[in-house]
């Protein structure tokens, strides 16, 4: 039993569970603690790209919202994991999960695939989890990518967890 108790206390040191709150694109959430961000605004779409200031996994947090297609938004779960699906071929993916429907904890609901692809400009496989979500007549897109994917996905989860619009 002790040794469980260690290994639980262990688990929970290499755990780095520190957040910052981030405001934007009428958006609020929280991105883990150290991240910095680059953010643009064009034509309707604003692309926050959050990453960690040593990242030999290549991972990124990308956040998009547009307000460009409000019938899209009210579209199925079936039809917006069929074009999140449809998303990932560009990318030229070897594996693109089946669309999994979710609802965040503020109550956004959508969709989530996940694929494995190697970028045209760089020879190592990288990983995506796509989730979209729909927030009134906007979409909201949060992308986690990485060379070396964290299993547990936890910086995913971060951002997933406290989504909620603002204003």
């Amino acid at each position: 039993m002790n040794r469980l108790v260690l290994v639980a206390a262990l688990a929970a040191c290499n755990t780095d569970t520190s957040r910052e709150r981030v405001d934007f694109a009428n958006l609020s959430f929280d991105v883990p603690a150290g991240w910095t961000q680059h953010a643009e605004h064009v034509r309707g779409i604003a692309t926050g790209v959050w990453t960690p200031e040593h990242n030999d996994k290549k991972e990124s947090i990308t956040i998009l919202r547009t307000e460009l297609a409000p019938a899209t938004a009210g579209a199925s779960a079936s039809t917006l994991g069929a074009l999140a699906e449809a998303a990932a071929a560009p990318l030229g993916a070897t594996h693109v999960s089946r669309a999994t429907p979710i609802t965040t904890s503020s109550g956004l609901s959508g969709v989530r695939i996940e694929s494995d692809y190697v970028p045209h400009d760089v020879h190592a496989s990288y990983h995506r989890v796509h989730v979209v979500l729909v927030d009134g007549h906007s979409l909201v897109h949060v992308l986690y990518t990485a060379r070396s994917a964290d299993p547990s996905l936890s910086a995913l989860d971060v951002v997933l967890d406290s989504i909620r619009e603002e204003g």
